[in-house]
């Protein structure tokens, strides 16, 4: 994004948000530490291989009650390559057979559980929405502040007309729609102060905004649709019978802390 607009915003992370007190709220990692769980995690700073191959070590030492590995490497690649890709379908094969040697290198019996954060679509056409707003005689700026991510636009307006004016161009715009409030509130996206946006204009799901404050070129795979685009679905899986009422990620955290619950009653 243009370096004389970052003034406009604000940092998302702060401090390292795998760990106790990386994020502005209570986190799982919170939790660990309050219940003195013995734990190590790794995340994209350690090289995938690396990681991996420590936290089978670390299974076998069994001196720990959790481990986590967070790996961005198949969302980098599903993003070069879309879901096709040959070296997606290799990295799938490779996740399998780490996950496989864990189950069965530990030497006990470990619960595995395998998740993943959002889905991916493959990127099928190209949305020029800043170039739509750009021809409009309004300033981004001085007459509205504009964010403009790889599936969406968001906007905070200073003027009245610039509102009217950019609402009016984008509604031509046949790849994408305004979000209502109502829509913004059933995902849990309506914040009282408007911090994401006072106007949120989303692209239809295959659609990539193209040149945005992300990249100037495209991609073969993007996230960031609406949630309930088949493609959007996140993924749970574990060696271990899943409750039905974990359906969404953020039930995750407390069907861990279950989980730690009743290792701590098995061991006890």
């Amino acid at each position: 994004m243009p370096p004389h607009e970052l003034a406009q915003f604000d940092l998302a992370e702060k401090a390292d948000i795998f760990a106790p007190g990386g994020l502005p709220l209570d986190s799982l990692w919170d939790s660990l530490q309050r219940r003195g769980v013995r734990w190590r995690g790794w995340n994209w700073r350690t090289p995938e291989a690396q990681a991996f191959a420590e936290l089978r070590d670390a299974v076998r030492a069994g001196a720990h009650d959790f481990l986590f590995l967070y790996t961005a490497d198949l969302d980098a690649l599903l993003h070069r390559e879309g879901s096709g890709g040959a070296n997606v379908h290799e990295r799938m094969g490779r996740y399998d057979a780490w996950t496989r040697e864990l189950a069965a290198s530990a030497g006990r019996p470990v619960w595995l559980y395998l998740c993943s954060d959002h889905g991916m679509v493959d990127v099928k056409s190209h949305a020029g929405v800043m170039a739509r707003v750009d021809a409009l005689p309004y300033a981004r700026g001085r007459d509205y502040v504009a964010f403009y991510d790889s599936t969406m636009a968001r906007f905070w307006w200073r003027t009245p007309a610039a509102r009217d004016a950019v609402r009016a161009a984008l509604d031509a715009e046949p790849l994408g729609r305004w979000l209502t409030d109502d829509e913004l509130r059933a995902e849990g996206a309506l914040f009282e102060k408007r911090e994401y946006g006072d106007d949120v204009f989303l692209l239809e799901p295959g659609a990539l905004l193209v040149p945005s404050f992300m990249g100037s070129r495209a991609v073969a795979g993007m996230h960031g649709y609406d949630a309930s685009h088949p493609d959007m679905t996140a993924l749970l899986a574990s060696n271990r019978e899943l409750p039905a009422d974990v359906r969404h990620l953020a039930d995750l955290r407390g069907f861990l802390e279950r989980e730690l619950d009743a290792l701590a009653t098995e061991a006890a």
